[in-house]
């Protein structure tokens, strides 16, 4: 949620919030991006190399420096370079477990229920998407950009609950899963 967040609201937040002229605002807010980019290609190396292909470390350190980084956010500098260095971190922190996520099933289940099991977390996270922009319109519409950024904190902390109580899957049963 917090993604797609970021992606539809930041540029109205940096001109309208931050007062950032139009070309500030672009670079700005591509910095996130660009953290995204080496998030996911750092997280898919800490997860298969050094972790063994685990996944839910990954998820759990996404979860909870997401509810950082969104609460930072409130505090956020008004120089564009040190902004822009904030939403890089937090573009890298995000998805450092943000793929682990669609891929997690992968581990639960044969190798002929995994398109279901993808398709019910791809739907899942489909509907955060979906709902992400509105949601943070309407908070948008009562109270002010701190409770958006912690509203998308609450719910990453609620993620991160989540994933706590999940299992990994163990060893010997993923011998019978798909094996990339």
């Amino acid at each position: 949620m917090a993604a797609l967040a970021l992606v539809t609201w930041v540029p109205t937040y940096l001109v309208n919030v931050k007062k950032y002229p139009l070309f500030a605002m672009g670079f700005v807010a591509s910095t996130p991006w660009i953290g995204a980019v080496l998030g996911n290609v750092l997280g898919g190396l800490i997860s298969d190399r050094l972790l063994g292909g685990r996944r839910k470390p990954m998820m759990l350190l996404t979860a909870a420096s997401t509810i950082v980084t969104m609460y930072g956010l409130i505090y956020s500098p008004a120089d564009p370079w040190l902004l822009a260095l904030l939403f890089t971190a937090t573009g890298i922190l995000l998805n450092l477990g943000y793929s682990t996520f669609l891929v997690y099933p992968m581990g639960l289940t044969t190798k002929e229920k995994t398109p279901l099991a993808a398709a019910i977390v791809n739907t899942g996270g489909s509907l955060g998407g979906a709902f992400a922009p509105f949601v943070v319109g309407v908070v948008l519409d009562w109270a002010s950009w701190d409770a958006v950024f912690l509203f998308l904190a609450s719910t990453s902390l609620l993620t991160l609950l989540v994933v706590l109580t999940m299992r990994e899957p163990l060893a010997a049963a993923s011998d019978q899963t798909i094996k990339a």
